[in-house]
């Protein structure tokens, strides 16, 4: 006897290899949309920490103080930056006194439960 064609069985094989093949590729394509919007937004959070570190280096001294949680937006996201600054006693004795400074930004993306968070820290000495 001579085969010709594809049984039943053979075509819902490759039928169902075919469905999920396509359904990992749109799972692939959906997840990487998401770690480059993921991506854009580190990157603006991260440009935003570093200019804040700079404008507080630009100030006096005397001036830098922590700042009450700031509500901005990050790409259309709603975000809190933070200012910390604590002032460290060095117990050398010999060295001058500095002050430590963390700027934070936490931002909670669309599809995710709960917050990012980038922090960055500096020393300032007078």
């Amino acid at each position: 006897m001579q085969d010709r064609g594809f049984t039943l069985i053979e075509n819902l094989v490759s039928m169902a290899l075919l469905v999920l093949a396509l359904t990992t590729g749109m799972a692939l394509f959906h997840n990487a949309g998401q770690v480059g919007t993921l991506v854009v937004h580190k990157k603006y959070v991260a440009e935003m920490v570093n200019a804040k570190i700079e404008a507080i280096r630009q100030q006096s001294y005397a001036t830098i103080a922590s700042v009450a949680a700031q509500d901005i937006v990050v790409d259309g996201l709603d975000a809190q930056m933070t200012v910390a600054v604590t002032e460290i006693d060095d117990p050398a004795g010999g060295a001058k006194d500095y002050k430590e400074v963390d700027v934070g930004i936490t931002w909670t993306e669309a599809e995710e439960n709960g917050p990012r968070e980038i922090i960055a820290r500096t020393y300032i000495a007078p």
